[in-house]
């Protein structure tokens, strides 16, 4: 009886946190018709070189680069994350693919990256989301471009506030 409780339990949690990943997901562009990749791109933005992407003097730096009044505080966001969990869920490096049937209909599969450039369109990749474990903090990182030498992308991120995925805040990390 016990194991079957347990057993039970991690599968509501599951499902839980899949379902919290797609909610965040469809917060990040909940306006724009995108055009999305069908896998998931790693959350590590790119850089292979270090063992731990994420560290707090980086955070830092990339949340504030420059004094502002207008930047939110990085402090909560800090304080209620892990940043060794951030790190270990970042090395997994998830290209699995994306469940469309989760996602809002303004997300349109693309699966021939090639075939769509070519035609002049945007493409967009989005990493699976990593949140924190009170389940108030998320971190996606998502990009696009049109062409090899035109696009950008930014870490972003989300608060939940009265049960709504919100943008807390939105890092540039590359522009070509």
């Amino acid at each position: 009886m016990k194991r079957s409780f347990l057993i039970f339990f991690s599968i509501c949690l599951s499902w839980f946190g899949h379902s919290q990943e797609y909610d965040v997901i469809n917060a990040v562009f909940s306006n724009n018709t995108i055009n999305l990749s069908s896998q998931f791109t790693p959350l590590d933005y790119g850089n292979t070189e270090t063992k731990n992407p994420f560290t707090e003097e980086f955070l830092r730096r990339l949340w504030e680069p420059t004094p502002s009044k207008s930047i939110p505080d990085i402090t909560p966001f800090l304080e209620d994350i892990s940043i060794e969990h951030l790190n270990d869920f970042t090395r997994k490096k998830d290209t699995s693919e994306i469940d469309f049937s989760k996602l809002n209909a303004n997300y349109k599969k693309v699966i021939n990256i090639k075939d769509h450039l070519d035609q002049k369109d945007i493409v967009t990749h989005i990493s699976r989301p990593f949140i924190n474990c009170s389940k108030e903090w998320a971190v996606v990182l998502t990009y696009s471009y049109s062409h090899t030498f035109s696009g950008g992308g930014s870490l972003e991120v989300y608060r939940k506030v009265n049960g709504i995925w919100k943008l807390y805040r939105r890092m540039s990390t590359f522009m070509t």
